[in-house]
């Protein structure tokens, strides 16, 4: 029984080494690596998304800046004229505190989903670019597989193609984007 199971390994091993040796005469097959995050940083069109994002932000911050300040000075003019005001007019001006405080917060989080809605936009335009370069170089030169950067734990640097795709990107979709 245990040379049978032997002998039947050591002939799966052989014809294992067999097969990958008559595959290994064929061509062999072409791989390509491709970076999101370099192409991202290098592109014009991933430039032009950083600047769009950033002025964005420039815009909000801005805005939240001024409320801010608003609540900044209707607080110390609590501190300051608590003593001066009537009760009335103290928890009037606290009530007015309590709603510019949530009016700020509701403001922050609501500009911050416009912010990652906007990136998620303008990515996802350029990710649709992508998957056509990437389809029309895979095609165009037989690559058997071109897979993300980051799911590969070494590769030569002759595999990565992401120089070649963001100067295509950038001639075929130029700044626009």
């Amino acid at each position: 029984m245990y040379k049978s199971i032997k002998s039947f390994c050591l002939s799966l091993l052989i014809i294992s080494v067999f097969s990958v040796g008559s595959g290994m005469s064929a061509d062999v097959a072409k791989i390509g690596v491709f970076d999101v995050q370099r192409f991202m940083e290098n592109s014009k069109a991933g430039q032009n998304v950083r600047e769009v994002l950033n002025k964005k932000r420039n815009q909000f911050e801005q805005s939240l800046k001024e409320k801010g300040s608003s609540i900044q000075k209707l607080r110390e003019q609590l501190e300051l004229g608590s003593s001066v005001m009537s009760p009335q007019k103290q928890e009037e001006k606290r009530r007015e505190y309590r709603i510019l405080v949530n009016d700020y917060k509701e403001m922050d989080q609501r500009y911050t989903e416009e912010i990652k809605k906007a990136e998620v936009e303008e990515t996802r335009k350029i990710f649709d670019q992508l998957d056509k370069i990437l389809d029309k170089i895979g095609k165009e030169e037989n690559f058997l597989l071109i897979v993300h950067k980051s799911a590969v734990l070494y590769s030569p640097d002759q595999l990565d193609i992401t120089d070649r795709v963001i100067k295509i990107h950038d001639k075929e979709y130029g700044a626009d984007e």
